[in-house]
């Protein structure tokens, strides 16, 4: 989930990652991830990164993004 919330938000690094894991997921079966974007400024973004095994939803995460800031 971070990769993923990263990979949508170039040039920003994640800061948090919130998830709420709803049932259990098998490490056998395939994994979809879905990545909304809900805010992106110049310092920071917002995106919440689902994930998805078959049509049960498994796991949901918030992340926030922040753009890194010269010393």
């Amino acid at each position: 989930m971070i990769m993923a919330a990263s990979a949508s938000t170039p040039g920003k690094h994640v800061r948090t990652l919130h998830t709420i894991f709803a049932r259990a997921a098998r490490v056998s079966a395939a994994t979809e991830l879905a990545v909304e974007p809900m805010h992106d400024g110049r310092s920071f973004a917002s995106t919440s990164v689902t994930a998805w095994q078959g049509d049960r939803l498994c796991a949901r995460a918030l992340a926030l993004l922040d753009a890194p800031t010269p010393i």
